[in-house]
């Protein structure tokens, strides 16, 4: 199996979502945490930039009398007063194939973006040749650093405008090994087959 590349685009809104969390071990493992988690959705909002890579949203957290709050996780453990309480926002992206938005937490194979905060990060190197710093997700659920350090040393080379890419050496990660050509991920050159 293949996967043709798809391009996100960021928009000026954010997703909302009130969440609640101990750290206490959770057999549920929720959100593919270890953790007590749960998290309710509350609608989107617009964005305001503070910068290229900072933003903030001009909604304030619901008091913790809302009754959108998150009250038990999947494993029936009851929150406590004391137990963490966070009002998340998670910028959008938008598909170039169908317009959908989504965030970054919700990517599938072969979706590709810019990551302009992982410039200069220590491990990485700087941005690619047309000024960004893309990333892609892998078959195996990991985040690909197109423009970060390759496996073997060195780094990527990649040519063409996203997301028809063609990026060489070949990707080698733990869970996956191919090529990106022409805007398409390849399948697996060991045999690894995935569910999606």
């Amino acid at each position: 199996m293949s996967w043709p590349a798809i391009l996100l685009t960021p928009t000026n809104r954010a997703s909302l979502l009130l969440r609640r969390l101990t750290f206490d071990p959770c057999p549920a493992k929720p959100h593919g945490m270890d953790c007590h988690d749960a998290r309710t959705f509350i609608g989107t909002t617009e964005i305001v930039m503070r910068g290229e890579i900072s933003w903030e949203v001009t909604v304030t957290e619901p008091a913790h009398t809302d009754p959108r709050w998150p009250k038990v996780c999947a494993c029936g453990y009851i929150f406590k007063d004391e137990d963490y309480w966070q009002f998340n926002n998670h910028r959008l992206y938008a598909r170039s194939d169908t317009g959908e938005e989504l965030t970054l937490r919700e990517t599938t194979v072969g979706m590709i973006w810019n990551a302009p905060w992982l410039i200069g990060v220590i491990g990485t190197h700087g941005a690619g040749p047309d000024g960004q710093f893309l990333c892609m997700k892998l078959p195996d659920g990991r985040e690909w650093m197109i423009d970060g350090p390759a496996t073997g040393g060195g780094k990527w080379t990649r040519a063409g405008v996203p997301p028809a890419l063609t990026v060489t050496p070949s990707i080698l990660s733990e869970g996956y090994h191919g090529f990106y050509t022409s805007g398409i991920l390849t399948n697996d050159l060991d045999g690894r087959t995935y569910g999606n």
